[in-house]
């Protein structure tokens, strides 16, 4: 089933699926923003959306305390998008190649033929396609006004990273593990004649990944494996997880080696090793990168808040009496209460 779910740097509670409504007589206003409108079936379907989203972590009455501790922020984000868009589109940015990219990501990730086979799926599930187009592309429309605007003000030092990685030494230990991609070629349930078959097949893909061939998409293209779909992409795993044929050789290997093929229970396997952690605590130049990512959504958060608020102040904003934005500044409350 396609995924309809959109996360601007996980800041924004519910970038979900917000349809902009048009102006109908009969619908009900609930707030205006600008020259755009947020409709009662955008807020109803947000809260929906939301319950949905929780629903899969929370059961029962923590579910429930969860929704009333979040829903009061509904309004909110789906100001803070509307905000977000028209910045973009005052900006002049254009995320048409962007869309065209996603949509094709989405195609592969279904693992459907062409894009007129993913317009035909979303219809089956009952959802607009113009709709689904329209909530991606609001979705890079935020993204990238946060990039633009709030992210590349953002700089981290080293001294930062520094001060980071003496404090959270304990945290950044980690076993044994590496992280690779792989191929299987299935010999389940085969005879000699297909076994062999499948040996010829893995040596050929070997001698092509050595080439230089790219390694994922020979995965998506000729893998019987679970992770076919991403490329053969596995994350990080320790040595006990992994069958003692397999950990035997991904842990000799150098990083970008290719393997020969691997005979096991389930077919021949070969492996791309992308990284390898040694046990214990690594050195800061390792986790640099690790670290800066997470100073950087560590001031992310923040810095987006001060931002949006500024576009609020210098927005037109009316509330309907009854809800409640809790992203309204003291500065607005002072102005809506003249």
């Amino acid at each position: 089933m396609i995924k309809f779910g959109f996360i601007v740097s996980g800041l924004l509670l519910a970038l979900c699926s917000v349809v902009l409504a048009e102006q109908r007589v009969l619908e009900e206003i609930v707030a205006r923003v600008n020259d755009d409108i947020i409709t009662k079936s955008d807020y109803d379907r947000s809260k929906q959306q939301l319950r949905q989203d929780l629903g899969q972590q929370y059961f029962g009455a923590d579910l429930e305390r969860e929704m009333a501790q979040r829903e009061k922020n509904v309004l909110r984000d789906l100001i803070d998008q509307l905000l977000l868009i028209q910045k973009a589109k005052e900006l002049g940015i254009n995320v048409d190649t962007e869309l065209v990219k996603t949509l094709d990501r989405y195609r592969e990730e279904n693992h459907l033929k062409t894009l007129d086979d993913l317009e035909r799926e979303v219809a089956r599930q009952g959802v607009n396609y113009e709709d689904f187009k329209s909530n991606i592309r609001n979705s890079l429309y935020t993204q990238a006004v946060i990039r633009q605007e709030v992210g590349r003000r953002i700089q981290i030092t080293q001294d930062e990273i520094n001060k980071y990685y003496e404090s959270h030494k304990k945290e950044l230990e980690r076993p044994e593990e590496v992280k690779f991609r792989e191929i299987l070629i299935s010999t389940e349930g085969k005879n000699d004649t297909q076994v062999k078959e499948a040996a010829k097949k893995a040596a050929d893909l070997v001698a092509r990944a050595k080439k230089g061939e790219e390694f994922a998409d020979l995965a998506k293209k000729y893998s019987d494996g679970p992770t076919a779909k991403d490329g053969g992409e596995q994350d990080y795993i320790q040595r006990n997880l992994l069958l003692k044929e397999i950990a035997d050789v991904v842990f000799a290997m150098k990083r970008n080696q290719v393997s020969d093929p691997i005979l096991t229970k389930f077919g021949y396997k070969i492996i791309k090793l992308e990284d390898k952690h040694d046990a214990g605590i690594p050195t800061v130049e390792k986790v640099s990168d690790q670290i800066s990512n997470a100073l950087y959504m560590q001031q992310l958060a923040p810095a987006l808040r001060d931002y949006l608020g500024q576009l609020r102040q210098e927005a037109f904003l009316e509330i309907k009496p009854g809800y409640m934005d809790t992203g309204t500044t003291a500065t607005e409350s002072k102005s809506e209460g003249k």
